[in-house]
């Protein structure tokens, strides 16, 4: 199979691609049936070349989105609580402090994940997809304030690229 193949498998079944380091990170992994996990572990050296080449090419809100869903991953993916907590704005008007970072992101992401589907299937009972359009983007509004303030509190320095 080709990459091209399997890229357009990836965006048939709604799945997210990036190179991290010496890996492939796919989101929203609740979407990927274990065939295409395979087919990724299968052309994983092709796969890299072509992300990282082509990576510089995303730009604009959706790339911002795909990079903060990449950085929530990763984090998701780690047991990190803090010794003094992040303070940031999840929603105008609802302060948090967080010091468990990635039980937090889990949460973020499932939700996101869930919220994708429902968008693709017609919503359920009275929660159509525009509804769930918009608790997406409350998602990655969080997502990207949590962000945001854990950039302030490290002085700016960031390793999240």
């Amino acid at each position: 199979m080709s990459v091209n193949n399997i890229l357009e498998q990836a965006q048939a079944l709604g799945i997210s691609l990036t190179v991290a380091g010496d890996r492939i990170r796919y989101w929203p992994q609740l979407l990927a049936p274990a065939e295409f996990v395979q087919l990724l572990r299968e052309h994983k050296a092709a796969l890299m070349t072509y992300l990282a080449q082509h990576s510089a090419q995303r730009v604009g809100p959706a790339a911002d989105a795909q990079q903060l869903l990449a950085w929530a991953s990763s984090l998701a993916e780690q047991d990190l609580v803090l010794a003094q907590p992040v303070r940031f704005l999840e929603e105008p008007l609802r302060p948090m402090d967080l010091y468990n970072l990635s039980k937090y992101v889990r949460r973020q992401v499932r939700f996101i994940a869930h919220a994708r589907l429902q968008q693709r299937t017609g919503g359920m009972g009275d929660w159509l997809p525009p509804w769930w359009r918009e608790q997406e983007a409350k998602a990655i509004g969080a997502l990207a304030a949590l962000r945001a303030a854990m950039d302030r509190q490290e002085g700016g320095e960031s390793s999240h690229d």
